[in-house]
Formats: structure tokens, C-alpha cells, sequence
């Protein structure tokens, strides 16, 4: 690997991780951890969080190479790759944690973005700006096949989620390229000027995603719950919007409600902002 490509395979892992301690330390979040307090979880906090993301960054440089290294093969056989190195990059992050689970599907979309850009600096070289199309493409092609993890027997949170509802959560994000990520790209400006552009932009993925943590925790009237809230929030004139958001917090946190998928999504799409798409 030629030192130009490895600089910038690096330079985009690491704003990988710093989309993950942003996405933290963002503040307030309804039922979340951040830095006001551990919101829905009494098992983790900021510390917990911050420690998984270091774990983690070593594996998130190894997808981006792997997607250099292997763009020649198969997206079957590069997806196996990616999951292998994913299975790894989660055991450190449980080992990190003391077995709390605080990025895992972070873990598995940060998987697929970066093995996804490893292989287009390869095809087009780093230096070409990345379209997003071809992207969002990759990705599915790599999801392609997703489906048949429903059928496993293994009962994973996401799993049992898709057996007693029949939300995709995650995987089905992938498997259609990332729906709400595109639909936010498309129809959001980006305004990081606006205090509370992220936390709206939140709120807005909690509205429109399928969060299969939400309705792990809350079932279908959880999930409808914090759906309406968000929108009642994203209605209201933004006057009070801090207090509203803690709020909402305690409401989540009374009902022991936790949007995590969303906050997955939030950290990816604040990431690809960092990127030079088009």
C-alpha cells in the first residue's frame, strides 16, 4: 500500500472515531448516554464510551485497508473479511467495557462505510472525491445476503427485535443502502452553526428510522412514543429547545427507552459530513 493511501485510509478512520466521541458527548440526549447524565443505563457512561471508541479505532483503520487490500475480490468475499475483523473489533470493544454492549452496531455500520471507501480509494485513488451514490451502492452490495441472518437461531437482540416485529433494525439498513442516512443527506442542510442542529437531526432520525432498540426496550408503543415525541419536539418553535430536550430525556428515561440505532446513524451521518462527498 502506497504511504498516500495509507495516510488517508488512517485520516478517515480516525474521523470514524471522532464521529463516535461526538456523538457521546453531544448533550442533552433523550434516554442516552451523554455528558449530563447516563440516560436510560445504569451500566455505562461517557467513560464507558470513550474507552469502547479507542478499542475500537485500531479495527476501524483495519476495515478501511481491507476495502483497499481486497477491492479486487468479490463483495461476498470482502464482506466475510470485514465481518471476521468485526467479530474481533467487538470482542476488544467487550473487553474494554467489561462486557457492555456500547457500540456494537456502530461497530457493524462503521464496518461496511469504511470497507466501502477502503475499496473506492482503490478503484478511483484518495484523491477523488467521493460520490455518493457509488457509495451508498457498495454498501448494499457488501449488505447483500443480510437476510439470511434472520434465519439464524441465535437470538440476538436485533434478531429476536426482527422475529417478534419484523424490523431489519440495523441490518435492514444496510441491506437498502442506508435509507434515513440518504433521505437526511438529501433533504438537510447541513447547519453546524445552529446550536442544536444535531440534536434536531436526532430527532428527526428517531421519527423516520425503525429504531430496533426502542422497541427491544419499549415494543411497538415505545417505539410509537418516542416517535411522537420527537415530532411534537421538531413542531415546537425551538424557543426553549435545551430544556425541552432534558425534558424529553427524563420522559425516555421514565420509560426506560433508549434510541441507539438512531444514535448510530447520527455519528455516521455527522461523519460522512466530514468527508468530501457529492
Amino acid at each position: 500500500m502506497v504511504t498516500s493511501a495509507k495516510n488517508e485510509l488512517e485520516s478517515i478512520s480516525r474521523a470514524a472515531y471522532n464521529a463516535l466521541i461526538f456523538e457521546v458527548r453531544l448533550s442533552p440526549k433523550p434516554g442516552l448516554v451523554d455528558e449530563r447524565n447516563n440516560g436510560s443505563h445504569s451500566d455505562m457512561s461517557v467513560d464507558t464510551f470513550l474507552s469502547s471508541a479507542d478499542a475500537l479505532l485500531p479495527y476501524f483503520i483495519n476495515y478501511a485497508k481491507l476495502g483497499y487490500e481486497h477491492a479486487d475480490d468479490d463483495m461476498g468475499a470482502l464482506f466475510i473479511k470485514l465481518r471476521d475483523e468485526g467479530i474481533l473489533a467487538e470482542e476488544a470493544m467487550f473487553n474494554a467495557t467489561n462486557g457492555v454492549n456500547t457500540h456494537k452496531g456502530a461497530n457493524f455500520t462503521f464496518a461496511l462505510f469504511l470497507g466501502a471507501l477502503g475499496f473506492i480509494f482503490k478503484k478511483n485513488g484518495p484523491s477523488v472525491s467521493v460520490q455518493k451514490n457509488e457509495l451508498f451502492d457498495i454498501i448494499k452490495q457488501l449488505a447483500d445476503g443480510l437476510m439470511n441472518d434472520f434465519e439464524r437461531e441465535n437470538l440476538t437482540n436485533g434478531i429476536s427485535t426482527y422475529k417478534k416485529y419484523g424490523a431489519k433494525g440495523v441490518r435492514g439498513e444496510a441491506i437498502m443502502g442506508y435509507p434515513t442516512v440518504q433521505r437526511l443527506l438529501e433533504n438537510t442542510s447541513i447547519d453546524e452553526n445552529d446550536k442544536f442542529y444535531w440534536h434536531k437531526l436526532l430527532l428527526e432520525i428517531i421519527l423516520f428510522a425503525e429504531d430496533a432498540n426502542l422497541l427491544h426496550r419499549g415494543g411497538r408503543e415505545g417505539l410509537k412514543y418516542a416517535q411522537s415525541l420527537s415530532s411534537e419536539l421538531l413542531n415546537s418553535d425551538f424557543q426553549d429547545f435545551e430544556n425541552q430536550m432534558i425534558e424529553a430525556d427524563e420522559k425516555f428515561i421514565e420509560k426506560n427507552l433508549s434510541p441507539g440505532g438512531s444514535a448510530d446513524l447520527l455519528a455516521i451521518i455527522y461523519f460522512l459530513n466530514k468527508l468530501n462527498l457529492n
